[in-house]
C-alpha cells in the first residue's frame, strides 16, 4: 500500500508517494484525515516505523511531521481527529505509552497533551470535537475508563465526571454531537445506558433511568439524522432483574 490520489479521471489518478524502497513490503499506509486541507496519516519509512505523516498532494510535500517513538518503533497512532486545523490523537512514544497527542504540522507542534496515566496507558478513543474541545473516553488509573475533555492544554485536560466511581470503568462509546451536547453510551450500575453531557460534571447526566420503564438498554451505533437521534438498544425484564439479579452486562432479555 502506498498514497495516491485522483481527480476522476484515469491520467489523474497517480500515486503520491513511495514509503519504502522495493527491497521491503507490507507497507502501512493509513488512518487518512484532512484537516483544513492538508492530509494527516500514519505511514512508515526505509528507517521509522509508522509515525505521523502530512501531505499537501505532491511527493515533496509529503513529508513526515514527527518521529514520535524515535527509531525503527512505531508510536502506534490512531484516533486522528480535526479539531479547529488541529490534528488530535493517541499515541505511543515509546516512554509513556497510549496518551493524547496534538499537532499543528510541524515537528515543534506536536507534542503530548497530558500524561493522563502515569503509571500505564490512558488509552484515549471516542473523539468527538465541539466547539474547540475534544471529548473522549480515558483511564487515568484511578477512575478506570470515564469522560474526559481537553481545549489542548494539560491543564484544560480533564475528567468530567466518574460516573461510575471508584477504579471501575463505565466505559463511554459511541460519543456523538445532538443538540449542542455530546451524547454517548456508559455503565453506571449493571445496564449500558444513554448519557448526555455539557461539559461539566453536574450536566452530565442520563437521559433515562434504564432500571425504569421503559427499560431501555445497551444503546450503540448512535446517529443523528436531521435532528432525531437513532440508535439501537434492547430493553431487560424489569421484574426478572429485581428477582433474579438477572440483568448484568451481556444478558438481555427481551419481552
Amino acid at each position: 500500500q502506498e498514497l495516491w490520489k485522483s481527480d476522476g479521471t484515469e491520467s489523474g489518478t497517480v500515486m503520491v508517494k513511495q514509503f519504502l524502497s522495493l527491497s521491503y513490503s507490507g507497507v502501512n499506509v493509513g488512518k487518512l484525515k484532512d484537516v483544513n486541507g492538508t492530509l494527516f496519516f500514519v505511514a512508515p519509512d526505509d528507517i521509522h516505523g509508522e509515525e505521523l505523516w502530512k501531505s499537501d498532494g505532491t511527493e515533496t510535500g509529503t513529508v513526515m511531521v514527527k518521529d514520535i517513538n524515535p527509531g525503527t518503533d512505531s508510536s502506534r497512532i490512531d484516533e486522528l481527529t480535526n479539531v479547529n486545523g488541529t490534528a488530535y490523537f493517541r499515541a505511543d512514544d515509546g516512554i509513556h505509552s497510549y496518551e493524547l497527542w496534538k499537532s499543528d504540522g510541524t515537528e515543534s507542534g506536536t507534542m503530548m497533551v497530558k500524561d493522563i496515566n502515569g503509571s500505564g496507558e490512558s488509552s484515549p478513543r471516542y473523539f468527538t470535537p465541539i466547539d474547540g474541545t475534544v471529548f473522549f473516553s480515558a483511564d487515568d488509573g484511578v477512575a478506570g475508563h470515564e469522560l474526559w475533555k481537553s481545549d489542548g492544554t494539560e491543564t484544560g485536560t480533564e475528567l468530567v465526571l466518574d460516573i461510575k466511581p471508584g477504579s471501575s470503568s463505565s466505559g463511554p462509546k459511541d460519543l456523538i454531537i445532538f443538540n449542542g451536547e455530546i451524547f454517548f453510551s456508559a455503565y453506571e450500575s449493571y445496564c449500558r445506558e444513554l448519557w448526555k453531557s455539557d461539559g461539566t460534571a453536574s450536566g452530565t447526566v442520563p437521559v433515562e433511568d434504564s432500571f425504569m420503564p421503559p427499560d431501555l438498554c445497551e444503546p450503540e451505533e448512535l446517529t443523528n439524522v436531521n435532528g432525531v437521534l437513532y440508535f439501537r438498544g434492547d430493553k431487560y425484564d424489569f421484574e426478572l432483574c429485581l428477582v433474579s439479579w438477572a440483568c448484568m452486562p451481556g444478558k438481555i432479555f427481551h419481552y
